[in-house]
């Protein structure tokens, strides 16, 4: 399911990622994947699209457990977002800009906004080609590799985290976003643990008309962010590496056979 979703968006899309930005799909891993996945008497699947993924490769769903990651909370206290529409929208996006992450329609997204509706700042490796982050250089601020602890003041500076990965197993940065207050709008595939419409926004992957619909609707509505900022603050907990342990514990001694 994955392979052929990666095949179709690098046959429309390659023009735009240098080769290190274009997903490389081994099918010699897939196999041995498929030899552990048989032995396996329990698989730990991080999110719903990658135990999904596993039922499309022939899995027993009786095999899978879907157990979401979780962080390390920071301590630090959650910033009321101050968005009342009469400035641009700040938008974050954190992790390598390569096909895989779905940077491309990202940017197609804003691009259509506008910058006097949005901007958007991008922290991590650069797959693009240099001549995509010239085109875009209006609504989007490509920073590069950002060490992780210079994140949080570009988690504070945002009013909205945006991940439109197309393949992905969980996404941590998602949880990061969350635990620092910031509604997130992702795609179902970027593993995260939002609910849609109540921490941000669950959007159909490789669609910028998605994305673009989405981010509007904070720009048009601001009690709408601020709505799902408070529903982000309740998910500090959920995204926790504590609440994983436990899950993880509870799932372990409810499958052990000495049980």
């Amino acid at each position: 399911m994955a392979a052929r979703l990666l095949a179709g968006e690098i046959a429309e899309w390659a023009h735009w990622y240098r080769p290190t930005g274009l997903p490389i799909i081994d099918l010699a891993s897939f196999a041995r994947s498929q030899r552990e996945w048989e032995l396996a008497d329990l698989i730990l699947a991080g999110s719903d699209f990658v135990g999904q993924s596993l039922v499309a490769c022939g899995v027993s769903p009786s095999r899978i457990a879907v157990i979401p990651y979780g962080i390390d909370i920071p301590a630090c206290p959650a910033r009321m977002p101050d968005y009342a529409g009469d400035r641009p929208l700040r938008l974050l996006f954190a992790g390598a800009s390569d096909l895989r992450k779905g940077i491309h329609h990202l940017l197609r997204a804003v691009d259509r906004l506008g910058p006097r509706a949005v901007e958007l700042r991008v922290a991590g490796g650069v797959g693009l080609k240099p001549e995509i982050v010239t085109r875009y250089a209006a609504t989007a601020r490509f920073l590069g590799q950002v060490p992780r602890q210079d994140m949080a003041r570009h988690f504070d500076w945002a009013d909205a985290f945006v991940l439109p990965s197309l393949v992905e197993g969980s996404a941590t940065v998602t949880y990061e976003a969350l635990a620092r207050r910031l509604p997130v709008v992702a795609t179902p595939n970027a593993g995260s643990i939002v609910t849609d419409d109540v921490e941000g926004r669950i959007v159909a992957p490789a669609s910028a008309a998605a994305l673009v619909e989405a981010l509007s609707a904070y720009v048009d509505d601001p009690a709408l962010l601020r709505r799902h900022a408070a529903g982000a603050r309740a998910a500090r907990e959920r995204a926790s590496f504590a609440r994983y342990a436990r899950d993880l514990t509870e799932t372990l001694c409810a499958r052990s056979p000495l049980r």
